[in-house]
């Protein structure tokens, strides 16, 4: 159910840049494409030294920005990983569908001990799940609505997210952080990204 700024770009890559055969070695696609094999084979180092490259083609690629931030991630580098989430959120034209990176963006910088940055992202998160998102998004629909409950809960809105709870959608959709503190929701939401 949770999706990500990490998972989202993980799988552009994984579809868009599929065969490093098929792309123009030195590309910016080719390089992404030989970092995401290092990651996937958990060789991190060696992802980054050809995401280094891929910024020698492009240095203002959002999606190269993503893709070190979650190799950073995997790697435990909270910090760093966060510093490259936002920049690639500042370069992005459209983020309106990655709202839920700023949910994520304040976890990152919450496992840095970062607590004021991460409560701003979570605020961010909020304000944006709840100005900002459009009608015709359908397809994160139900991601958002989660990803804006466990924003409101993350940056201490418990009010928000009790009445949230008496909705029968929120209610089937987060059983697992029903009863739950913060601190504990923010390491079950955290979990399935931990990395290693």
């Amino acid at each position: 159910m949770q999706k990500t700024l990490a998972i989202i770009f993980f799988l552009s890559f994984e579809t868009a840049y599929c065969q490093t055969s098929d792309l123009p070695k030195g590309s910016v696609g080719y390089f992404l494409t030989k970092a995401v094999d290092m990651s996937r084979d958990k060789k991190y180092e060696e992802g980054l030294v050809f995401i280094d490259s891929a910024f020698s083609v492009d240095s203002d690629n959002e999606n190269i920005f993503a893709l070190k931030a979650e190799i950073l991630w995997m790697m435990k580098r909270f910090s760093e990983a966060a510093e490259n989430y936002q920049k690639a959120l500042l370069l992005d034209k459209d983020s309106s569908y990655l709202f839920g990176a700023y949910l994520f963006l304040g976890v990152l910088y919450e496992k840095a001990k970062m607590q004021t940055q991460a409560r701003l992202q979570y605020l961010k998160a909020v304000y944006f799940f709840e100005t900002k998102k459009k009608k015709s998004d359908k397809f994160f629909a139900d991601v958002n609505k989660i990803d804006y409950a466990l924003a409101l809960k993350l940056s201490g809105n418990n009010e928000a997210w009790d009445k949230l709870l008496d909705e029968p959608f929120y209610k089937k959709n987060l059983d697992v952080y029903i009863g739950k503190t913060r601190e504990e929701v923010l390491e079950i939401y955290f979990q399935p990204f931990s990395g290693g």
